[in-house]
């Protein structure tokens, strides 16, 4: 278990005033988002860790950048053991505005194969 919080919010407390954990395929899915939006060097003593999702904002999605970004995101969730190899994640993502970045992963849960879906905008 470890406290929950999903990047780029603030912590937030219970009722109680304590602070809530995440476990399972919802921890797994808060190291996801934070390791694809994490941007590399962010982290001094992981400089490789984080896809840098962010820098795709406002660029053009051609085929061969797309191909670029889908494998990009693939092989930083891979890098995650809660996520399941197969079957391999969906990712969809497009550029709804000029300074939006919209993706939508579907992937599994590796200890019990367990969808999950995941989406966030970047701006």
């Amino acid at each position: 278990m470890q406290v929950q919080h999903f990047f780029g919010n603030d912590l937030q407390l219970t009722q109680a005033g304590s602070v809530p954990l995440s476990s399972g395929a919802e921890l797994s899915k808060q190291a996801v988002c934070r390791r694809l939006l994490t941007n590399p060097g962010s982290y001094i003593w992981h400089p490789e860790y984080g896809a840098g999702i962010g820098r795709f904002v406002g660029q053009a999605l051609s085929a061969e950048k797309s191909e670029e970004i889908r494998n990009l995101i693939i092989s930083q969730m891979y890098l995650e053991e809660t996520v399941a190899r197969n079957p391999e994640p969906v990712i969809n993502f497009s550029v709804p505005e000029l300074n939006i970045f919209q993706c939508d992963i579907l992937y599994y849960f590796a200890a019990n194969k367990e969808p999950v879906s995941i989406s966030f905008q970047v701006s």
